[in-house]
């Protein structure tokens, strides 16, 4: 996981996170776990649903649901380390390019943040 920062004007920063297979795998997987337990479909028992069907039906959804989380929580994490000032809450930024969670295995998310501007009495 790599998280660049960019300072914009208007004290506003942007955070550039970039995600790989390793950081989010392991939650892809456990949650494909919990969709066989709970899986309820036709011609099959329930949670007994093999897991390539479970996989075609809902991985590219889970992937994208985990690689976001993974993201959004390695942001919160910088910005605590870090010790920044922040009006409000990060947003999605609209410099965010397309996704492509079918082929792709890396992606980068990009978060908006208000730094607080200083004051001096």
């Amino acid at each position: 996981m790599n998280i660049v920062r960019e300072n914009l004007e208007d004290l506003t920063t942007l955070l550039k996170v970039t995600v790989g297979e390793a950081d989010y795998n392991e939650a892809v997987d456990k949650s494909l776990r919990t969709y066989r337990r709970k899986a309820n479909i036709p011609g099959f028992r329930p949670g007994m649903v093999p897991m390539s069907i479970i996989n075609k039906m809902y991985r590219k959804g889970v992937v994208a649901e985990e690689a976001y989380r993974t993201a959004s929580k390695a942001c919160f994490d910088y910005i605590e380390t870090e010790k920044l000032t922040t009006v409000g809450d990060m947003i999605p930024s609209q410099k965010q390019q397309p996704l492509d969670f079918d082929n792709d295995t890396e992606y980068e998310f990009v978060f908006e943040v208000g730094i607080a501007p200083e004051v001096q009495i």
